[in-house]
Formats: C-alpha cells, structure tokens, sequence
C-alpha cells in the first residue's frame, strides 16, 4: 500500500485564487523578455541570438528538471512542491534587482526555469483537492485560461513598462510580485489534517506508465505544438522589426494572439465537445492555426497580423486544456502530476529546440525558411493525433 500525504486548505476559494495567479506569474516571467530582444542586446551589448537565451533559457531549465519535479510533487504532495517552486521563484527574482549583469540574469532565468515545474506539474492534484469531480474539467479549463493570460500579460506589459518604469524599476515591481503571490499561497494551503490524500508513486510503475500510449503521443503532440507556437512568440518581435514594424506592433500581435486564445479557450471547448469527438475537435483546431502562420509571420500589415496571430491563438490554445483533459482520463490520479511533469518536459524541450533552430535557420537561410520549418513541424501533429485514443471509447492499458 503505497504511503499517503495528506493536505488542508485553509479555503478553496484563497487557496484556488492563489493558485491561478501563480500559473499565470510562472508564464509571465517566462516570456516577459520575448518582446524585449532588441533592448537586451543593445543594453548589454550582445547578439540578438544572445539575448534570445533570456527566454530560451526558461523551457531548457523546465524540460531538465519537469519530469522530476512531477515524480517529487506526487511524493511530498502538491503543496509542498508548489510552496517550494514559489519560493525560489521570489528568490532568484529578487536576486536579479541587485546585480545588472546578463551573466547574473541568464542564471536567475535559469534557476527561475528550474522552479516553474514545481508549481505546474501539480495542477491536477491540486484540482482534485479543492474542487468536484463534475468541475475538474471546467477548473482545467480556467487554469489554461490564466496559463496563458501570463503570457499574454507579459507582451503587453513589458514593453509598457520598459518606457514607462525603465529597466532598473521594473525588476523589483516582478520581485515583490513574485514574495507577494508566495506569501498569498502559504497561507491559503497549509499542510495539515486529511483531506485530500496523494498517494506516493511506486517506481515499479514508471515503465508501466510511460507505456501509455496516450501519454506518449500527447507528449510528442507537446514538442510539436507548444515548440512552434512559442517559437513565433519568441521571434515576431524581431521578425517584425526587420520587415520595418514598430516594436509595440509586435507586442501588441503577441498579446492579442494571448488574449485571443483564452477566449478561444473558453468558447471552443464546450462546442467541440458536443458536435466532435476528441481527434475530430484537435484537427479542427489545429488545422486553421497552421494555415494561419504564414499570413501572420509575413503579414503585408500590422493589422493584418493582428487579424492573423488572433486567429491563431483562438484556435490552438484551446488544444492544450483538451490536452489536459485526455491526460487526466488516461493516467491514474497517484500518478498524474508526474504524467503532467513528462508532458511539460516534453513540451519545453520543443520550445527550447524549435525556438533555436528556428533562429539559426534564420541566420544561415532567413525568416522565411525558419518559418516553413515551423509550419512543417505543425503538418506532423496531424499523424499524433490520428493514433490518439479518444477515453470516451473502450479504454486502453495504462
């Protein structure tokens, strides 16, 4: 019988709310340099690829440490990991005001990386904590809302806070941010009396789990998707910039492109749901994002662009709480939040190597063969999605 930990929350309503601003501060401080390329480089006199590594960084520090961090979140329970991931994530944050140096920020970025699964990879453990089995998958859905409201924040935000704040003002506004939300969390979720039980995993049953057909293609769907789409985030702003665009186009496209797909994530969903089944409901999402990618990236105009990446937006984000969702039928919950660190693993090491492969296709063959390069990547997700196994059919092993 494999040993328990148990939890209390203090409310579900403080300890939910602290949860979700903590996702999305996770995603906020990932991409928040990613519109800030060109004033990095010429700040610290770096390449523009250089300066890249400040939110390259994150998903390569994620992808070595997610799988681990969902194996550890299910041994000492997801307060534990989430409070910890907090923590350090305030730390490095406030380490950064002291020193401005771009050796000292690539390591905060870095450490800061290092942190973000401990506060991810416990989400569904979470949810089974503070909310019905009848209301998981909507709170899945609002955790992806916030998810990327973080990122969409971060594009907006930066570039207005580069003009309005300066540099040197900014960075202590993200690390009293950062103590604040850590504070707000440890005192909504408390390690107590039994409520919530979180059984620890037994090793034996690793192998067996990553044998689940499911996880493994939501994986590979994972470095697929989440790589290419982050690598346009990460590249619009100085894409843009070369074809003549101002920056704040660019931030705007990326924001817009953010916003576009919580309202995608929360109108399509529900409709797909009801008219498709579950492979039928990704190739309609998935399909129209990659068409779009090309008139976005090369659009004639910033507002065509906006147009574009919006559309763009509404339709892939929805794909990641359907995501979810699969996961969390295929995967016993004991063992959730270490499937949930794999699939994050996977997703960031794809962020990490399309993004950079995209930048030195780049280099060596220019922005348009980058952005084929992206949009073939996108035609490979149709082959992972034809072998998923939709949970609503006879269910599979694992």
């Amino acid at each position: 019988m494999p040993a328990a930990r148990t939890f209390r929350s203090t409310g579900r309503g403080p300890a939910m709310a602290g949860y979700l601003l903590a996702i999305a501060l996770t995603q906020f401080l990932s991409y928040f340099f990613a519109p800030l390329l060109p004033v990095l480089a010429q700040r610290y006199h770096v390449t523009l690829n250089t300066a890249a590594w400040t939110v390259l960084i994150f998903p390569l520090s994620s992808a070595l440490i997610s799988g681990a961090a969902g194996a550890i979140a299910d041994r000492i329970g997801f307060a534990r990991s989430i409070r910890s991931g907090l923590t350090s994530i305030a730390f490095f944050s406030l380490l950064r005001v002291f020193h401005d140096n771009f050796a000292l920020l690539i390591t905060c970025q870095f450490s800061i990386g290092l942190s973000i699964p401990f506060v991810l990879a416990p989400m569904s453990s979470f949810l089974a904590a503070h909310c019905a089995e009848e209301d998981r998958k909507r709170l899945t859905d609002l955790c992806t809302v916030f998810l990327f409201a973080g990122i969409g924040l971060s594009f907006f935000a930066a570039p207005w806070l580069m003009q309005n704040v300066g540099y040197r003002g900014t960075m202590p506004m993200l690390a009293v941010t950062a103590i604040l939300l850590c504070i707000l969390f440890s005192f909504s979720v408390s390690g107590a009396s039994p409520t919530v039980q979180i059984a620890t995993p037994r090793p034996s049953s690793t192998i067996h789990l990553l044998r689940n057909r499911n996880l493994v293609l939501l994986c590979v769907g994972g470095f697929l998707g989440q790589g290419c789409f982050n690598a346009i985030l990460t590249w619009i702003a100085a894409l843009w910039q070369g074809r003549g665009f101002p920056a704040q186009a660019a931030g705007l496209a990326s924001s817009l492109t953010i916003f576009a797909g919580i309202a995608g994530s929360l109108l399509l969903p529900p409709i797909l749901d009801r008219l498709l089944g579950m492979r039928s409901a990704f190739f309609a999402c998935i399909l129209p994002a990659t068409c779009l990618i090309y008139p976005c990236l090369f659009a004639d105009s910033p507002l065509h662009g906006y147009i574009a990446g919006s559309l763009i937006g509404f339709f892939q984000f929805p794909t990641l709480a359907m995501t979810f969702y699969v996961l969390d039928q295929s995967v016993s919950e004991e063992h959730m939040s270490f499937a949930i660190g794999i699939y994050w693993m996977m997703s960031n090491l794809g962020i990490f190597l399309v993004s950079y492969l995209a930048g030195i296709l780049h280099s060596f063959a220019g922005w348009r063969a980058a952005s084929l390069f992206i949009i073939m990547l996108m035609i490979g997700l149709f082959s992972i999605i034809c072998f998923l196994h939709d949970p609503a059919e006879p269910e599979i092993c694992g």
